[in-house]
């Protein structure tokens, strides 16, 4: 099993530039994934709640790893696995279009698939003497 992508699309009727200064801000239920941050700059901590459709959403903890104003931010996560997410910030008719891109390894498959009460297929196994 390799990796899923998971993708993820809101729209606000404010210019990317407006979304970008208020990503964090914790401006009500909904807006923004949820973002909650002290402050946008690359080491802030935050925490997302990304819609993922069947599965409900999931709370993401990490930080800030990567930002472009008003176009772009990267939040590199520990929890519940690790991985990045991806904020894509595009002007559209009347407002932004706001992507989130992440992509579900092994770890964070198996991870979603407890939280449905899935069964976890077992790790493959490794032949005695294979590198891993």
């Amino acid at each position: 099993m390799g990796t899923v992508a998971v993708s993820a699309e809101e729209f606000a009727a404010v210019p990317p530039e407006a979304v970008f200064d208020r990503f964090g801000g914790s401006t009500g239920a909904g807006w923004l994934f949820d973002a909650t941050c002290d402050r946008i700059a690359v080491g802030s901590v935050v925490t997302l709640r990304v819609p993922l459709g069947g599965a409900g959403p999931v709370d993401v903890l990490g930080r800030i790893s990567a930002l472009r104003r008003p176009t772009s931010l990267t939040v590199s996560h520990d929890q519940p696995w690790r991985g990045r997410i991806r904020l894509r910030l595009a002007p559209a008719p009347g407002g932004t279009r706001i992507r989130l891109h992440a992509e579900i390894d092994r770890r964070g498959l198996e991870w979603l698939m407890r939280r449905q009460g899935l069964p976890v297929p077992p790790a493959p196994r490794r032949a005695p003497g294979s590198a891993c």
